[in-house]
């Protein structure tokens, strides 16, 4: 189902829950004036004088005036927002109780044209369901994505949702477009999105970046899917970037500066020659475990998030229509045997390079409910596979490229093609240079236990449909 008709879907139950709970409530002003206290929202750089947006309730949305009143009684300004178009971000005008407002278009109330303007710090959101990632589910019109958008490219600002404590559901779907919120306060209780709530690690695993125009998409999109999705880790296949054929050090130096935390490789990892004397001060660059011994560089580590988490990076290759190497299933298991989930290490990724299906679901399987995530890279085509298995680790058989699809595996399809119908001597492959496809897995893990909690395919860019894995 598309993440539009899921929205409509959940908005439909959302409209019936909001409605009971306003209906049992009661009286909720004092709890709600005191949860928010309790929670203590950092108003960042603006401090005790920072300028706060409520709104006025519509029908069963929850009542912000006693909130409003009791900001107002402490010295807090207050703004009102303002619609002023239907695809606009919000404006917000200065508002204190005794001021008339005025009837606005989607049965909004706001200060007239005389108030003046603001920008705030803090928003109270209104919503019709929030989950415990910080997904808001609003009425679709987008007014409060934009405009969150648009205050963060800006600065600073902290966006609360208020709702009563039944709105909470298991999930809320998101699109690329939609704006997380950093606090929720409720008739019952306050959280902090990554905190009160339980911060799951959230890993993007992007698929084999192939030449010029692979490069460009992660360069463009990383940042920004770090911040959107609220990544603790990024890894990227990188053993194609170098024109199609292996990495530089050039290479990792920017694809690190995008927001990757590690590079996996593959069969391809020592085509460019000066790498062999780069992999072995860059613990980062993994290329594949089981070469034999005294190859240079590793092929496993365990790294450290930015809030202190240990994160383990497998990365097996297999051997089935590849390179003979050593048996990539004894050496998963011998980089294992000193480490366990939720034990010595938060989270392991393992990425296993491999042309074969087979093989690689074996080592899905086999490694079942021991560690967090296992996908495939090497074959540059996305599986539609993904899902996460019995024993609770996230799957899927090949990610796919990050590179241009109206190729063959990322290269010019002419040259490629010709190589099949000629069978004849052809030049050296080429990657394609047109718009790229960023493929990607994403998957969230449970902090207490390691495994999977959601896994999702993320497909931005280029001609393969879009997909976001919310």
């Amino acid at each position: 189902m598309a993440v539009e008709d899921e929205k409509q879907e959940l908005r439909r139950t959302a409209r019936v829950t909001r409605r009971a709970a306003h209906a049992a409530a009661g009286d909720v002003a004092q709890r709600l004036v005191a949860n928010f206290h309790r929670g203590k929202p950092d108003f960042g750089e603006q401090g005790p004088s920072a300028i706060i947006a409520g709104y006025w309730p519509m029908a069963d949305e929850i009542d912000v005036r006693p909130l409003l009143a009791a900001l107002y009684d402490q010295g807090r300004t207050l703004v009102l927002p303002v619609v002023v178009g239907s695809d606009k971000p919000l404006i917000f005008r200065r508002w204190q109780p005794e001021i008339a407002l005025q009837d606005g278009i989607f049965s909004t109330r706001h200060p007239g044209a005389e108030a003046a303007e603001e920008v705030p710090g803090l928003l109270l959101v209104p919503l019709l369901a929030f989950d415990g990632r910080g997904a808001r589910l609003g009425w679709g019109g987008g007014f409060y994505d934009r405009t969150l958008a648009h205050l963060r490219a800006a600065g600073s600002v902290i966006a609360v949702g208020v709702a009563y404590h039944g709105q909470r559901v298991e999930r809320v779907p998101r699109s690329p477009e939609d704006q997380p919120l950093d606090w929720i306060v409720t008739d019952e209780d306050v959280f902090e999105i990554g905190l009160s709530i339980g911060h799951d690690m959230k890993i993007l695993i992007c698929g084999d970046v192939v030449g010029k125009t692979g490069r460009r998409v992660i360069d463009e999109n990383l940042p920004d899917l770090r911040r959107r999705l609220e990544l603790d880790f990024v890894i990227v296949n990188g053993e194609n970037a170098a024109h199609g054929f292996g990495i530089t050090d050039k290479i990792c130096e920017a694809f690190y500066a995008a927001g990757a935390d590690v590079i996996t490789s593959g069969n391809h990892v020592w085509d460019q020659r000066e790498i062999i004397n780069y992999i072995d001060g860059d613990p980062r660059l993994l290329r594949p475990m089981n070469y034999p011994e005294g190859t240079p560089g590793v092929g496993t580590g365990i790294f450290d998030t930015k809030d202190g988490r240990k994160v383990m990076v497998v990365h097996p290759m297999c051997r089935l229509f590849m390179d003979p190497l050593d048996d990539p299933f004894k050496a998963v298991e011998e980089a294992l045997r000193n480490h366990r989930l939720g034990a010595t290490v938060d989270t392991i990724v393992v990425d296993v390079h491999g042309e074969a299906t087979s093989e690689k679901q074996a080592m899905g399987h086999f490694l079942d409910g021991r560690v967090s995530a296992v996908v495939g890279t090497h074959t540059h085509t996305p599986t539609a596979d993904t899902q996460i298995l019995a024993g609770g680790t996230a799957y899927q058989s090949d990610i796919g490229m990050t590179g241009d699809y109206d190729s063959v595996i990322g290269m010019k399809k002419e040259l490629a093609t010709s190589r099949f119908t000629t069978k004849m001597p052809q030049g050296r492959l080429e990657p394609a240079e047109g718009e790229a496809t960023l493929c990607a897995v994403y998957v969230e893990t449970d902090d207490k236990t390691g495994l999977a909690r959601h896994v999702g395919p993320l497909r931005l860019g280029g001609c393969l449909a879009e997909a976001w894995p919310l």
